[in-house]
């Protein structure tokens, strides 16, 4: 699961670094350390996505096409939650399928997506901390976690890694994956994926998925908007900002 944050004081966009697959059967299989990011900085903009991880591959290739000044059709936005906020000003330019936005859509100050959303609003209400809110939500939210990402808009620095697209996490989920139970072996903790598979058959099944390389279609980031779509006027709006963006 996810939490991403807009932070118009301080021109800047946070979010977690995890990737899971929810599973009602046994609880939550995740990993922190991936070479897929939730972000994608392009055409002096940054852009901030949670949901399905299909959906957003098809957004970072299409921004890095567009980028280098390669026309293609826009991808799909079901399923998927976006934000755009601009380099050098800060400024919001456009969002969508986000799940708080402080103080409300009149006057978009803060805007939050994903499932710690709420623990993170709660934090950032205390301590106007764009980071220290998506840690707070960690604490809370079993699907947050890993490296606080972090984009300061107006100076550009940030702390992204180089992302090598969504074909990247079934290998780091082979190698690197953790599961979470929700059931008696909860006071276990994390256990890595391979063990799980050795515990929970439900968990198997996963793992020979990812043995094959064929996970990639259920790896999200979960927020509320994966289960909406966007509206023409929602849709429209979207391409209107691509369109002053990159012509």
């Amino acid at each position: 699961m996810t939490t991403t944050i807009y932070d118009r004081a301080m021109a800047m966009i946070t979010c977690d670094s995890r990737w899971s697959i929810p599973d009602d059967r046994f609880g939550v299989l995740y990993v922190d350390e991936a070479e897929f990011s939730k972000v994608e900085i392009a055409g002096g903009h940054t852009f901030v996505f949670a949901g399905k991880s299909n959906v957003i591959h098809a957004w970072k290739v299409f921004l890095q096409a567009r980028d280098r000044g390669i026309a293609m059709a826009e991808p799909t936005m079901d399923g998927i939650s976006a934000l755009v906020a601009e380099l050098r000003t800060g400024a919001l330019k456009f969002y969508y399928g986000q799940d708080i936005v402080l103080p409300g859509q009149d006057d978009p100050y803060t805007v939050f997506a994903g499932t710690g959303s709420n623990h993170a609003a709660r934090c950032w209400e205390s301590n106007k901390c764009p980071k220290l809110a998506v840690t707070s939500a960690m604490k809370f939210d079993v699907c947050t976690g890993g490296e606080v990402r972090y984009v300061e808009l107006k100076s550009g620095k940030h702390n992204l890694t180089t992302c090598k697209g969504a074909n990247s996490l079934n290998q780091a989920f082979l190698n690197k994956g953790m599961v979470m139970f929700n059931r008696n072996e909860t006071e276990k903790g994390p256990v890595p994926f391979k063990d799980a598979a050795d515990i929970d058959p439900s968990v198997a099944e996963w793992y020979k998925q990812a043995a094959s390389g064929s996970i990639l279609d259920n790896i999200q980031a979960p927020c509320d908007a994966m289960f909406s779509k966007p509206s023409a006027e929602e849709r429209g709006r979207m391409s209107e900002v691509l369109k002053d963006i990159f012509g």
